[in-house]
């Protein structure tokens, strides 16, 4: 704020804080798995070392054969090529499926890259419980799976006590 209280905006237009710098989507579901299978992939990310950035996707739409499956989606990185399920795990989530029935679940991820480079970034979906088939779908009421990366702030650096 200013000295008479106008508010100041903190970015621009041209200030890529905040604004999403690289995005990709999918409208097909992937392929069913018993492990794990890459979905969506965006690659020839600009990242910088000393930023934060977030990873975020829509509400994906977890499919399994079979009740009781544990279903996670993963988001991995590769800063030299191409992304794959081999890659650094960047982060995880998903959900226990009590029936064989899909739920969704987003993925809301921080990612702060240890050098400055061109980032390939995958979404993929594993099984890591049960017996069943898994999947992301695509339905008329979840119609894209989509990764947006977005650009953040100045890393302040860790500051964290661990306890």
């Amino acid at each position: 704020m200013t000295a008479s209280g106008d508010v100041v905006p903190t970015t621009s237009i041209d200030d890529p804080r905040g604004s999403v710098i690289r995005r990709g989507r999918r409208e097909t579901s992937s392929s069913a798995t018993t492990s794990e299978v890459g979905v969506l992939r965006v690659d020839g990310i600009p990242l910088q070392n000393g930023r934060i950035y977030t990873l975020v996707t829509n509400n994906l739409f977890f499919a399994s054969t079979v009740a009781l499956d544990v279903i996670v989606g993963r988001l991995r990185f590769n800063a030299a090529g191409t992304a794959t399920t081999a890659s650094t795990i960047i982060g995880e989530g998903g959900n226990h499926q009590p029936s064989a029935i899909a739920y969704g679940s987003v993925l809301w991820l921080p990612f702060i890259p240890a050098t400055t480079a061109n980032y390939s970034i995958l979404l993929s979906v594993a099984r890591i419980g049960g017996s069943g088939s898994v999947s992301i779908g695509v339905t008329a009421n979840h119609p894209t799976i989509d990764l947006l990366i977005f650009d953040g702030w100045v890393d302040p650096g860790d500051v964290g006590v661990d306890v």
